[in-house]
Order: C-alpha cells, then sequence, then structure tokens
C-alpha cells in the first residue's frame, strides 16, 4: 500500500537564519584567501601570466570554495546573505588585485592608500596593453576593450563566488536536529526522471517498477536522483524529513508551454533549444520534495540504491534488531553472536587506520623517492663521485621498480596483506572460533553495512573475518572480529550483489537471513529488505592483479552462497530446527 502523500508536495524552503557567533569568525577564512589570490593574480600580471577570464575565474573558484566552507560551519541558511557576502569578497578580490599593483609601487605604505585605487584603474584602462600581434609587437592601447574586459572580469569573478556560497546555502538543512543534512546521489536509467516524479506527486508509488542502479558515463543521458537526509533519521522519535530531487540529462530538447505574455519563458525555451543542439541538456523534474519516514521506505522497495539512506529511517537496521519476516514454528533461523574480546579494540583502533593509511601510501612514496633519487644521481655524475652516483641509480631503479610494480598490480596489497594477517592472529587465538582463518575453503570479506554505502569512504567496513561455505553440513560460517554468523542453508532468503558506489565499480555480495526471537509484523508497515542482511566485500590476499573494479569477486562469492539457497518452493515448507550457537563439530 502507498502511503497517503500531501495534496500539495512540500519543498525544502531555506529558513533564512544564520548562525552569527560562527559565521563572523567563519568569514576570517574566505577574507584571508581572497587576499591570498589577489596578490597572486598581481604577481601573474607582472610576469606576464595574467590571461583574462581565466585567471580570475581560477582566482574566484579558489575564493568561492573558502566561502563555500564559511558558510558550511557558519550554519548559514539565507540566501540573501551568502549572496551579498560572495558580491562583496568576490569584489574586494578583484579590486585588491589592482591594490596590489598600488602597493608594489608604493611600499607598504600603499596599503592604506585606497583613494589612489580609482586613479591607478583609470591609468590601467588608459594605456594598458594586452597582448602582441604576429610581429611581437604591442597592440595599441585600446580603452573600450579594456574597460570591457575590466567589466566582464569583475562580474564572473563576483557570480562565481556568490554562486558557490549560495549553493551551499540553499543545502536542505534539519532545523530540529539544528545540523546540515548530508546528501546522497546515484543514477539511474534515462528517461525515468518524468515517471518517478509522477508517481511521488500522484501518490502512486505502488505503481512503480523496479529502478536499478545505472552505469555512470560522461555526458551521457540519464537520471540524477539527489536524496538529503539528516542522520537523525535514525532515531525513531525525531521528526526528520529526507527531500529528493529528480533531474534528467536528456539528448531532446524539452517541451514547455507558455503564453504569449511569458516572456522569460519565452527567453527560457529559446535558450534551452540552444544548450540542447550540441550536447545534452539538465531538466529538472522534483526540486527538494520532502518525504516522510514510511514515504522513504514504500520508495527505497522501488529503488534499491535509496536503501542505504532508508535503513536509517526503518526500526530494523541491524543484526541486534528484529527483522520484518515472520517465522514459523520449528522453522530455521541464523544465529547472530557478538564476539568478547579484545579483538574490536586492535583492529578497529586508530593507530590501526593510521597504519592502513601509511601503507597504502607506500607505494606511492616509493615512486615518488626513486625518481628523486634517480635525479640526484643525475646531478652528482658530472662530479669526482662515480661510484656514489651508481649506487644511487641503483637505489632509484630498485625503489621506482617496486613502487611501480606494486600500483600495477595491487595499490592497496600491503594494506591488504596487514590487515588481513593482522585478523588472522586475532581469530587464531580464540579457541571457540568456528571458522578456521587457514582453511583454503574460507574467504576473507570485510561485512560493509548498507548505512555505510553514503559515506564519503563507503568501504568502511563495520567487520572483517572469515567467511566459510560449509557444503558438506549445509551452512554459512562467518567468524569476524566483532559477531560470528551461523546461517542454516534453510535459512537463508536470498543471496544478490550490489553495488556501493555510484559508479557501479565496488560490488557485495547481499546476504538476507531470518534470524531468532523475531516478533512478526502484523501490521504489515516494515517491508521485507529491513530484515537481517550481512553484506560481504571480499578482501584479496594474494599479491596478484585482483579486479576489485567490477562484479567479479562478490559474483564469485555469490555463486558458492547460492548453492546452499534452497529451492523458492522450500521456503515456506521448512522445518528444520533452530541451531544452536557455538563451536563447528
Amino acid at each position: 500500500m502507498t502511503p497517503d502523500l500531501p495534496s500539495q508536495p512540500m519543498t525544502y524552503r531555506p529558513s533564512g537564519k544564520v548562525n552569527w557567533a560562527r559565521f563572523l569568525p567563519a568569514l576570517i577564512f574566505p577574507i584571508g584567501v581572497c587576499m591570498a589570490m589577489a596578490l597572486l593574480l598581481s604577481w601573474a600580471y607582472f610576469h606576464e601570466w595574467y590571461y583574462s577570464f581565466i585567471a580570475p575565474g581560477l582566482a574566484a573558484t579558489v575564493t568561492g570554495s573558502a566561502l563555500y566552507l564559511a558558510v558550511l560551519i557558519g550554519q548559514c541558511r539565507s540566501r540573501l546573505v551568502a549572496t551579498v557576502v560572495g558580491i562583496l569578497v568576490g569584489a574586494a578580490l578583484y579590486l585588491g588585485y589592482y591594490h596590489a599593483h598600488v602597493v608594489s609601487q608604493l611600499g607598504w605604505q600603499g596599503i592604506a592608500r585606497v583613494d589612489l585605487l580609482p586613479k591607478l584603474i583609470n591609468q590601467r584602462m588608459r594605456f594598458g596593453v594586452w597582448g602582441v600581434n604576429i610581429n611581437k609587437n604591442p597592440w595599441p592601447p585600446n580603452p573600450v576593450w579594456n574597460w570591457t574586459r575590466f567589466g566582464i572580469d569583475l562580474v564572473l569573478v563576483m557570480a562565481i563566488v556568490a554562486g558557490l556560497g549560495r549553493s551551499r546555502a540553499g543545502r536542505a538543512y534539519c532545523e530540529s536536529c539544528d545540523r546540515w543534512m548530508r546528501k546522497h546521489s546515484f543514477v539511474a536509467a534515462p528517461g525515468l526522471g518524468q515517471i518517478l516524479a509522477d508517481a511521488l506527486k500522484h501518490s502512486e508509488i505502488d505503481r512503480l517498477e523496479t529502478i536499478e542502479s545505472y552505469p555512470v558515463r560522461f555526458m551521457q543521458p540519464s537520471t540524477l536522483i539527489d536524496v538529503e537526509y539528516c542522520r537523525g533519521l535514525s532515531d525513531s522519535e525525531s521528526a526528520c524529513v529526507t527531500y529528493m530531487t529528480v533531474s534528467e540529462f536528456s539528448d531532446q530538447p524539452p517541451s514547455a508551454e507558455i503564453s504569449s505574455r511569458d516572456h522569460v519563458g519565452v527567453l527560457r525555451l529559446i535558450g534551452s533549444f540552444v544548450g540542447y543542439t550540441r550536447s545534452p541538456g539538465l531538466q529538472k523534474f522534483l526540486k527538494q520534495q520532502a518525504l516522510l519516514r514510511n514515504q522513504l521506505l514504500a520508495l527505497a522497495g522501488k529503488i534499491p540504491r535509496l536503501r542505504s539512506v532508508a535503513v536509517l529511517g526503518a526500526e530494523t537496521c541491524r543484526s541486534d534488531q528484529l527483522a520484518r519476516l515472520g517465522l514459523s514454528v520449528g522453522q530455521a533461523t541464523a544465529v547472530i553472536t557478538p564476539v568478547d574480546d579484545s579483538s574490536v579494540g586492535i583492529a578497529f583502533s586508530t593507530r590501526l587506520s593510521v597504519i592502513q593509511m601509511v601503507l597504502s601510501l607506500t607505494p606511492i612514496l616509493l615512486v615518488l623517492a626513486g625518481a628523486g633519487v634517480l635525479y640526484a644521481a643525475w646531478a652528482q655524475w658530472p662530479q669526482n663521485q662515480p661510484l656514489f652516483s651508481v649506487w644511487l641509480v641503483i637505489l632509484g631503479f630498485s625503489s621506482l621498480a617496486v613502487g611501480a610494480t606494486i600500483c600495477c598490480i595491487n595499490l592497496e596489497y600491503l594494506n591488504y596483506r596487514y590487515t588481513h594477517r593482522l585478523t588472522r592472529r586475532l581469530v587464531r587465538s580464540r579457541p571457540d572460533a568456528i571458522v578456521d582463518p587457514d582453511d583454503p575453503e574460507c574467504v576473507f570479506v570485510a561485512v560493509v553495512p548498507r548505512k555505510n554505502w553514503t559515506k564519503l569512504n563507503l568501504d568502511d567496513p563495520s567487520d572483517r573475518g572469515f567467511l566459510l561455505v560449509d557444503a558438506r553440513e549445509r551452512q554459512l560460517l562467518f567468524e569476524g572480529l566483532r559477531e560470528r554468523y551461523r546461517i542454516p542453508a534453510n535459512a537463508l532468503i536470498s543471496c544478490e550483489i550490489e553495488a556501493l558506489d555510484v559508479g557501479n565499480h565496488l560490488f557485495a555480495a547481499v546476504v538476507r537471513a531470518r534470524t531468532a526471537g523475531i516478533a512478526e509484523d502484523i501490521a504489515g508497515m516494515q517491508p521485507a529488505w529491513t530484515g537481517w542482511e550481512a553484506p560481504f566485500r571480499p578482501r584479496p590476499t594474494k599479491f596478484a592483479r585482483p579486479r576489485l573494479l567490477g562484479p567479479h569477486s562478490a559474483e564469485a562469492l555469490r555463486q558458492r552462497i547460492a548453492l546452499l539457497l534452497p529451492p523458492p518452493d522450500d521456503f515456506e515448507t521448512s522445518t528444520s530446527e533452530p541451531v544452536l550457537d557455538g563451536p563447528s563439530t
């Protein structure tokens, strides 16, 4: 049943509030960046590196990014304030570029001589020369063209800086939790934008077909879906609302209905046709439309990529929570038990995170160090130390060869090897482990929960361990650092591969199973996908070129697990006794 939508769809409207206690100190950063960019533009001008439109545009982008961060830190939800501040900072950037010229002529005493700025600008517009002719002679001064470029550059800088600040202020903000919402974007097949928008507007979510993920390709027609959500959505008593924006890149010109007096609409239609003639254009069907908790869950049943956000609003999203599948008496269930030892404190510590980062960067550092040593050997060669130069060449080539080999085969090899050996050592020290890490049939995996798929580092595991597909006993065993799973074949519901990222490069084998001690969802309000699941992502353990970017390793694991899945008719007729927790025999 589709949840009832309001007669008039709610859309996000910024409150216009500003946390001045945080915003005013945060403005120090964009102002400092503005001064630095003005000095850099002046330096570029004196060294003949200043190119109109390009140099000011790059400087404005850097300054606008600083203002973007200031609006974020200052919790500025007023587009007007962000726009006005952006215009002032942009004007200060471009005029400061000319004021730096005054300071260069008068020294530090010229900092306060703002009164000389109009005279300097007028002088440069009258006598300024921009470029040389084919004979490398400077063009004669052209005041009209100089003033034109001055105006275009000034407007361009102010527009870029103000636009970046305004775009940040327009992002969704949760007033009840007093924090910015997160944004999760993914891509669907082209032509679905209008269908999805109509389904949301007319309360027809149940009529939607399943919208699967779509590979991202540059400048190709596709449907872009942006979801802005609050982390407080996981609180069952919170009033947090999710907002959805639906846009579509299309290679077809948009249709528009305009009246004879709609002059703006005429211009907009003409501009749309001009923009669509040579490249795909963007057409927006929904902009920050509100979705309540039950609407989000219903929509996630049709859009699997949305489940990583909707799982925060579900009442069950972890292994220690109730699933929403009713159980018959005597039906087989999976047993998930926590592991009480010091493994978590060791394997998920800050120290280990630092070690993993250093090991991941080591191959790149070896390449850079090898190149630096080779350059040093080349610089030393003409001197009277040929033997020292030979040793530098050998050391440089060795470092370069080792680093380049690891980078080409598996950049994360050192990180994965260290993590695998640490996990194996911790598991082997347990007397009651249900999986032997030295078993050649087990697979080293990481459990990446669905709620982590929206993070910047979406391959962020909540657990690591060893997974064994026991075909003889017909069960799935997992010995992790935090939890251990014992899943009989008759307790398995499904095993599918799903993409973690928008570009469909990182995949996991998602196992769903029935768990013990579960109350049946009599009201039928929670969809089945909110039950217990474990997304397993295989980790390579050998120095070989792994096919990490693609579904290959996850598909191989899924095929092994699929051998345990009972036929569809057996899901309702299974009467196996529940398996008790304990070590395997």
